[in-house]
């Protein structure tokens, strides 16, 4: 988490000198802070972070992405590919709402033609909630 603070925290202050008319972050959907893991706090943090640039950030936060080349796709498919016996983690039985790689750039390059003056939250997730062992 530290190095992932250091890193806003030099984007944010670039964003400070130089003219940027919005910042798009993709982030991750956000559960009950009893219930974040590591990696959703880093995001929260981060999108914190970003917003102190005096720049409209527009965050869009994500369910697991499918896809060929999104991290969890490829993660599961190294496990199922390398491994003899498959005794999965206890993070597969979490539920989500898994969003398809091409909708979420669908998205992305939308939020382009929408310019931000201010700050906003998207939620982008697909219609059904399924664990990643589905």
């Amino acid at each position: 988490i530290a190095q992932e603070r250091q890193v806003a925290l030099n984007v944010r202050d670039a964003l400070r000198e130089v003219p940027v008319k919005q910042l798009i972050f993709l982030s991750s959907l956000q559960a009950p802070p009893h219930e974040q893991s590591d990696h959703l706090r880093a995001r929260q943090a981060t999108a914190d972070i970003l917003r102190e640039a005096n720049v409209p950030v527009t965050e869009l936060r994500a369910g697991i992405i499918v896809g060929a080349g999104s991290a969890a796709f490829e993660v599961m498919r190294d496990m199922v590919y390398n491994l003899p016996v498959l005794t999965p983690p206890r993070w597969v039985r979490s539920r989500t709402t898994p969003i398809a790689l091409e909708n979420l750039l669908h998205y992305l390059v939308a939020l382009l033609d929408h310019p931000a003056s201010e700050h906003r939250i998207f939620e982008a997730a697909g219609p059904e909630v399924l664990s990643y062992q589905q």
